[in-house]
């Protein structure tokens, strides 16, 4: 069998948690309402049969959700309010404050509604292996966020 170009095949699902008869149960999510929980999950495959190594996962936020930070899973994730740049949570960031004559910086925790990202470094994926992550968002009062269908 050939192998492909990009040994790394990336799977993202999108499922909303429910209650049914008192248990969480996962249900494809096609739409979600303000207070709903949906759960992202990605799973991370090695099609090959050698390790790759420095590996980062990846997983956006859904827009209008806020993070659930004890569900994240593995909870060693880092997060991001651009993409580009990944802390330890909570996220903080430095705001000037007017104190009389000078201004003062101070250090403000930034809320988890603008969250963008999460990122994990779990350093090498063995060959023929997968790795899963997720979390898990409550949909904000703010708007109902862009539902997709799983994602390959």
């Amino acid at each position: 069998m050939p192998q492909s170009a990009d040994p790394l095949e990336v799977k993202l699902v999108r499922n909303k948690i429910v209650l049914v008869d008192g248990k969480e149960a996962a249900q494809s999510a096609t739409i979600a309402r303000p207070g709903e929980i949906l759960e992202e999950i990605a799973t991370y495959t090695n099609k090959s049969k050698s390790p790759i190594r420095k590996l980062e996962a990846t997983l956006p936020i859904p827009p209008n959700t806020e993070l659930l930070v004890a569900s994240i899973k593995p909870g060693n994730a880092k997060a991001s309010v651009d993409g580009r740049q990944f802390f330890a949570l909570p996220l903080k960031r430095k705001m000037k404050q007017e104190n009389g004559e000078k201004g003062v910086e101070i250090e403000q925790l930034i809320p988890l509604g603008e969250y963008k990202y999460l990122r994990w470094y779990p350093g090498e994926l063995g060959g023929e292996k997968s790795v899963v992550f997720s979390a898990r968002f409550k949909v904000s009062n703010g708007g109902t966020p862009a539902v997709t269908p799983d994602r390959k």
